[in-house]
């Protein structure tokens, strides 16, 4: 009934914890599609360990090309009619798949399905994100930027797979996940938003959440956000844009004064919102003025920073 991909580096400190965790449910008809993405550990060793003994585990092995890679090949070997992602040093609780398998069958329109994570960044306190039951079939962008009903991430959802027929993971870049959820809610009609099952998500050192500050940082994270931008342009979702646009204008900020490096923002979508969208927005008034000085005066980037 399911598939699920676990994109594997050097994970061998958690990698057992992770496998174990779904042969441990108590659904049973999945297959494990663990996608070894040039490890140098004992990583391959360990999954080799358990397709050993379990058959429904395929072990697969690319050069190192990055999670967004390894995520798209395992989607290639993916025969199951429902998709999930866990990261390999991450684990799910025992009920997670038979508990949302069973609203999923119930209920075969739904696309996609979100269900509780628990966070734990290695400090107190930890707590469990959860959000109100509901069926989401409209509004999508306003859901998951506003309510933040919609997390930014992919690995605690379960989706139908044929949606990654003409859907896939950008590779190349940090933050693949928001782009790939932006992309995916212009592809489906709903998500339903679980209270059962959960996915332990854990903050290691070397991990997106914790890398340093870096040029590779900021240019993907200018690059993604165009994109949502781009989104909530044709969608006509104003707030949300000038939100964008303003984040766009910090990025674009700190790239300078950082790293030396000069970004513009596309003139479409600073022409798409008019002075008359900017006064009346909700914003602050500091971020109004950074947006008309974005908006009607060319090269601002030379402004002294304090009006920036």
């Amino acid at each position: 009934m399911i598939s699920i991909i676990v994109p594997i580096f050097n994970s061998e400190k958690y990698l057992e914890a992770c496998i174990n965790s779904v042969i441990n449910q108590t659904y049973q008809d999945w297959e494990l599609i663990l996608v070894n993405d040039g490890s140098t550990d004992s990583s391959m060793a360990i999954c080799q360990k358990f397709a050993d003994t379990v058959s429904r585990i395929k072990i697969f092995s690319q050069e190192n090309k990055g999670q967004a890679a390894a995520r798209n090949f395992g989607l290639r070997q993916a025969t199951r009619p429902y998709v999930t992602f866990i990261d390999a040093d991450d684990e799910i609780a025992s009920n997670t798949l038979q508990n949302n398998l069973a609203i999923l069958t119930t209920n075969p329109q739904i696309d996609c399905l979100q269900y509780p994570t628990y966070m734990n960044y290695g400090t107190e306190p930890q707590y469990i994100r959860r959000s109100e039951q509901q069926l989401i079939d409209s509004d999508f962008y306003e859901r998951w930027l506003n309510d933040k009903y919609i997390s930014w991430v992919v690995w605690d959802k379960i989706y139908k797979t044929s949606i990654f027929d003409r859907l896939h993971f950008t590779e190349g870049i940090i933050y693949e996940d928001n782009l790939l959820i932006a992309n995916l809610l212009e592809r489906i009609n709903n998500i339903y938003i679980s209270t059962e099952g959960l996915y332990y998500y854990y903050v290691r050192a070397n991990s997106t959440m914790t890398s340093s500050h870096s040029l590779k940082n900021e240019q993907d994270s200018f690059f993604v956000t165009s994109q949502i931008a781009d989104k909530l342009l044709k969608h006509n979702e104003k707030e949300l844009l000038i939100e964008f646009v303003l984040r766009l204008i910090n990025i674009k900020k700190s790239l300078r004064i950082n790293f030396s490096q000069y970004e513009h923002i596309p003139s479409y979508l600073l022409r798409s919102i008019s002075s008359g969208d900017i006064l009346f927005s909700k914003t602050s008034i500091k971020n109004k003025v950074k947006l008309l000085l974005e908006r009607y005066i060319k090269y601002s980037y030379y402004l002294p920073n304090r009006l920036k």
